[in-house]
């Protein structure tokens, strides 16, 4: 019998970003670390290959449970950094995915920021909706 699954794996960025708060899960005031959330394909309980690029998401270190950083927002704490090419260094980078209410059942949902993608299905009541760009 072959046993096969996923599994998410949380590895804290070295220099990441820290932030001092409550964790919803086990109720403890840590200090959260800015993390690399991948989910993995599993054989007999062992990672094998990453399914996705991964995430950064804060963790609590106390019990993994993590928590979706959203980018503008937390840019101003990271550390400086060198500038890398020819970019202006001092701009955040664009947010890979954002979050967006449902019109129909209010649930909010992350969905990749692609200009091109303006039809949604929302994954709580399977209702399409349109997302407006301002």
């Amino acid at each position: 019998m072959i046993i096969f699954g996923s599994r998410s794996i949380n590895k804290f960025v070295k220099g990441g970003l820290r932030r001092q708060q409550h964790c919803s899960k086990c109720g403890c005031p840590q200090e959260f670390k800015e993390a690399l959330h991948t989910q993995y394909f599993t054989l007999y309980f062992i990672p094998v290959f990453p399914l996705d690029k991964g995430e950064r998401v804060l963790a609590c270190p106390r019990c993994d449970a993590a928590y979706v950083l959203q980018p503008s927002n937390n840019y101003a704490n990271r550390p400086k950094q060198e500038p890398t090419g020819s970019s202006d260094w001092n701009e955040p980078p664009p947010a890979e995915k954002i979050i967006v209410a449902c019109i129909h059942c209010h649930k909010e949902s992350r969905v990749p920021n692609d200009e091109r993608n303006l039809l949604i299905t929302c994954p709580h009541c399977r209702k399409k909706f349109s997302r407006f760009i301002a």
